[in-house]
């Protein structure tokens, strides 16, 4: 029943803009986070697990284009939902708004139960037997140091989850910069989603192509910080704002797909569970804490500080990123 929450992650933000209180908006936003992270844990290493692979390098052709899908799904609920909120609170208020969406994440949640779950082949095993290698796993992935660094990577960026500090804090930033209405600035945030929606793709998929995924990582985490900085700097709606807006969705959101892909790369088939357990762990205590963090800094320093704290948060994952060791071609196929 996970997904019953999945479009409040989407549409919740928009319709949350009657707080001014950004300490408000952040708690606020810590519930829907921490679901969309549970969701994530349970939906990405079923959905790439159930491919078949022969090793390593082989492992990444295919699960790269399924993890695009779960993303892309993602994305594209998060480009639609903005913009469905700001239309519907142009006609009733936002209480009516909730209630509307509420009834469709619902009637979206029961779906689930048309859903067969298939398990996982093999032999049954015992409890003790279970956890005991559900232990070793997790064990294994903490030595690995690509695995771990590569979580860290997802935990230092403070934004490009698909929630927390873009949901939160871009629509009240979008109203007080600009002098626009909760509506207009939904569908700015719709059109940040847009280019959310489509970058990440191109950009994995330029990654997977060239074979250099950490090299393209650390140029997306340096172009996130630059389109951060440069968002604030903008003192109207002009073409060199939408463009930046464009490019800003595009790095700050790739920064997930890519790591995923790392991370189905990296982690052996006996691992996978436990890998993406660990790496949206991370995201699961990060993501919320980082909504805490931007907003304080919102509330008492104000919006050019908060977004300057976000842009160093991805000076922060290209350390972290450095200590990741990419195999190459010759020694994957060896």
């Amino acid at each position: 029943m996970l997904s019953t929450f999945v479009p409040f992650l989407c549409i919740g933000q928009p319709l949350r803009r009657q707080s001014e209180n950004s300490r408000a908006l952040s708690l606020g936003d810590v519930a829907p986070g921490v679901l969309d992270e549970i969701q994530k844990l349970i939906t990405s290493p079923a959905s790439i697990s159930s491919r078949p692979v022969k090793n390593a390098h082989h492992r990444a052709s295919p699960r790269i284009s399924t993890i695009f899908g779960s993303n892309s799904a993602g994305n594209l609920g998060s480009f639609l939902g903005p913009a469905a909120a700001s239309l519907v609170l142009l006609y009733v208020g936002w209480r009516t708004a909730f209630v509307i969406f509420g009834s469709l994440s619902l009637l979206m949640g029961l779906t689930l139960f048309l859903v067969r779950d298939y398990g996982s082949e093999g032999e049954p095993a015992s409890g003790k037997k279970k956890a005991r290698a559900g232990f070793d796993a997790y064990v294994q992935c903490l030595k690995n140091r690509n695995l771990l660094f590569t979580s860290l990577v997802l935990m230092a960026g403070a934004a490009g989850r698909g929630t927390g500090v873009n949901m939160t804090y871009l629509v009240p930033f979008f109203m007080n910069k600009f002098a626009i209405s909760a509506s207009a600035g939904g569908l700015l945030l719709t059109l940040m989603q847009s280019a959310g929606l489509i970058g990440p793709m191109a950009i994995a998929w330029f990654s997977d192509w060239l074979g250099k995924r950490t090299a393209i990582t650390q140029i997306t985490l340096l172009l996130s910080a630059l389109m951060t900085v440069l968002l604030v700097q903008h003192s109207s709606l002009n073409f060199l704002f939408y463009l930046n807006l464009l490019l800003y969705g595009a790095f700050v959101q790739a920064r997930g797909a890519l790591t995923q892909t790392m991370i189905g790369d990296f982690a052996s088939e006996d691992l996978i569970d436990a890998a993406f357990s660990i790496y949206y762990f991370v995201g699961f205590v990060s993501g919320p804490i980082w909504t805490l963090v931007i907003g304080y800094v919102m509330q008492h320093y104000g919006f050019t500080q908060a977004f300057y704290v976000a842009a160093a948060s991805y000076i922060a994952g290209m350390l972290l990123l450095l200590f990741v060791k990419e195999e190459s071609k010759d020694s994957a196929n060896a």
